[in-house]
């Protein structure tokens, strides 16, 4: 029963959803201006060696609404902050039509604490920032870069629906049955709820 509830969308429906609703769909051509567009890293993969490209996984939505934004001017530079970031988001960030010289790395952020302090540290005080992540990320993103870097003013960015998008109004069949897809969306979705909820009452 504990395996078939975390393979269901049922779960997805109590759990994950919630994390997406509260960030609605904008366009790119719709979101406010900034000093920067943040864009954490997620879904994307270095390739061993010989392989000319990175691997893109469903996270992957991130650089192209990054690339987006900065495409309709609404930033003047793109910072993709991970530790992958020079072999990853640089290179699609490229191909998406970003000049070199408007991407500015922060590739030492192995999680997103490291992502507000490291960025803030690049930006300093009173910079507005278009933070961009996965929609049922953006809670605890908020949440760490009001906590770790309070001089930025932050401007959600949310892109990477992956349950909203798949989920109807109405409750049907398809809700119970189980389905891999649903398991590991469910349990990724599960994570991020404990990780917003273990930082926002044990970590000071």
């Amino acid at each position: 029963m504990w395996l078939w509830f975390w393979s269901a969308g049922i779960a997805g429906r109590i759990i994950a959803l919630p994390l997406e609703r509260e960030w609605p769909v904008v366009a790119a051509e719709d979101q406010p201006t900034a000093d920067a567009i943040v864009l954490l890293g997620g879904g994307i993969t270095p390739q061993r060696e010989g392989f000319p490209t990175p691997d893109l996984k469903q996270g992957a939505d991130r650089v192209w609404y990054a690339a987006k934004l900065y495409n309709a001017g609404k930033a003047p530079i793109v910072i993709p902050s991970n530790i992958n970031a020079e072999r990853c988001d640089n290179i699609l960030l490229m191909d998406l039509g970003v000049p070199e010289a408007a991407i500015k790395l922060e590739t030492s952020a192995r999680n997103t604490e490291e992502n507000a302090k490291l960025v803030a540290a690049m930006l300093g005080q009173g910079k507005k920032i278009l933070l961009v992540t996965s929609a049922w990320h953006m809670r605890r993103s908020v949440f760490m870069f009001q906590k770790y870097a309070p001089g930025i003013e932050i401007l959600p960015a949310a892109t990477d629906y992956e349950t909203l998008t798949g989920y109807d109004s109405n409750l049907s069949w398809r809700d119970f049955v189980p389905d891999a897809g649903a398991l590991a969306s469910n349990v990724a979705m599960f994570k991020e709820i404990i990780g917003y909820w273990g930082y926002r009452l044990f970590r000071r």
